[in-house]
This record gives C-alpha cells, sequence and structure tokens, in this order.
C-alpha cells in the first residue's frame, strides 16, 4: 500500500443526472476535485461532494470500490449509475464496505 497523507475517496452527484454517481480518489480536497470536474467542457450542471472518506491509500480502495460496483459501472469511466438508489444509500454502501475491507 502507498500510505501517503491527505488522501480522500469521494463520491459525487449532479443533479442533472439523476442515480449516477462519480467514485475517485484525490490527494487535493474533494471539494476542488468537484470544481474541476463540473469545469470541463459540455458538463452540465455541478457536481458537488455527497460523501467522502479521508484513507491512507486512496488509488487502492477506489480500485477496490470499482470491483465491488463494477456491474454498475459506466464503461471507461469513475462514473456509476445506480438506478433507483439515492447517493445516502451508495454513501452508506461504501462505508460499509471501507469497515469491511479495513
Amino acid at each position: 500500500m502507498n500510505h501517503q497523507s491527505n488522501q480522500y475517496v469521494y463520491i459525487l452527484y449532479n443533479e442533472f443526472v439523476p442515480f449516477v454517481y462519480k467514485i475517485g480518489w484525490t490527494s487535493r480536497t474533494p471539494q476542488k476535485r468537484a470544481e474541476e470536474i463540473s469545469q470541463g467542457t459540455g458538463v452540465v450542471g455541478t457536481w458537488k461532494v455527497a460523501h467522502y472518506w479521508f484513507v491512507s491509500d486512496g488509488y487502492w480502495l477506489e480500485q477496490r470500490i470499482f470491483q465491488k460496483f463494477e456491474q454498475y459501472r459506466l464503461p471507461r469511466s469513475e462514473m456509476f449509475h445506480f438506478g433507483g438508489y439515492t447517493v445516502e444509500q451508495i454513501a452508506d454502501q461504501i462505508s460499509q464496505f471501507i469497515n469491511d475491507t479495513g
């Protein structure tokens, strides 16, 4: 594992894209990451931080979360379509997964 300080795993949402959430990691703040993504060309609406977790190895944990939720993942992206699940429900599932993973 790569133990660096100031790493976060986060989940972002956008009110214009219902039930699609971005899951990722950053060494900056999740808010800063949401701002960066929201400034992209062709991005409708603003991505907002739903939840984040302070972690010691963001990339490793992100990859484990991607594996766990692979069936919901949109091709070649960090976006997941969780039809019918609120961002709070998904954040709860990720929190439980992090607790179980250690």
